[in-house]
């Protein structure tokens, strides 16, 4: 059995942290265990964060909202291709993504007012992850507002190319176009995050993001420790030490 964990939430909301966090805690516990980001986990999804995050927008070079879909899910269809079905192939493997396909959902669908095309999308989303599902979602929920300020101190902080190296960060300042936006476009986040939660519950852990880091740490190591005995997944330290016996 492999277990396949998502974080999502609006930006400023932590979940880059609670996923290197989480994937620390699982290393040091001697699990298998991946982190992705999406995107940018492969060389081709990197090259297409660039274009889609990185480059600012200015009169001449502006992405359509019908543009970022099929560039996210394009980058997403690598990801799955290249990294997360061979890994998850491995007995015992954990894979966790910093971000997915309820990103798409909660960005474009809604943020970007294409809601009267959610039939298309998801079609779409299940071609480029091969109908690859998460088994566990947390979502740590933010306030727009606060969302909002936050991002905005993180313009501040760092204008630098999104790079991402797991062995090195444990959380990630890159500014995007999306820390740009208004309080109305992190509302409409929340509400797509909403309708992605109310489509399938069970897979769904809300955090407040407004908790302490050490606090919300604890809460997904107890939620990640629920799926992980459900899914029969082991530690290969404690297996070694059964066999020990």
């Amino acid at each position: 059995m492999s277990v396949f964990i998502t974080f999502e939430g609006g930006d400023g909301s932590g979940k880059s942290t609670q996923a290197k966090l989480l994937y620390n805690h699982l290393i040091d516990a001697g699990y298998l265990t991946k982190l992705i980001h999406e995107p940018g986990a492969t060389n081709y999804g990197q090259a297409l964060r660039n274009i889609l995050l990185e480059r600012p927008e200015h009169q001449d070079f502006r992405i359509s909202p019908r543009a970022q879909v099929l560039g996210f899910c394009s980058a997403r269809a690598q990801l799955v291709a290249e990294i997360a079905k061979p890994f998850l192939k491995e007995t015992n493997a954990i894979l966790i993504s910093d971000r997915y396909s309820d990103s798409t959902i909660a960005y474009q669908v809604f943020g970007l007012g294409l809601v009267n095309y959610q039939k298309e999308i998801l079609s779409i989303l299940d071609f480029a992850t091969q109908g690859l599902k998460p088994d566990l979602t947390i979502f740590l929920d933010l306030d727009p507002e606060e969302a909002l300020r936050r991002t905005k101190g993180r313009l501040k902080q760092s204008s630098e190319p999104y790079v991402f190296q797991p062995e090195q960060q444990l959380s990630y300042l890159d500014s995007n176009q999306f820390d740009r936006k208004s309080l109305f476009f992190h509302k409409s986040v929340k509400k797509g995050y909403e309708w992605a939660m109310s489509r399938a519950p069970d897979r769904w852990v809300r955090i407040s993001a407004e908790r302490p880091i050490d606090e919300i740490q604890k809460l997904v190591a107890t939620a990640v420790q629920k799926v992980l005995e459900k899914s029969n997944v082991k530690s290969e330290v404690k297996e070694k030490k059964l066999l020990k016996k």
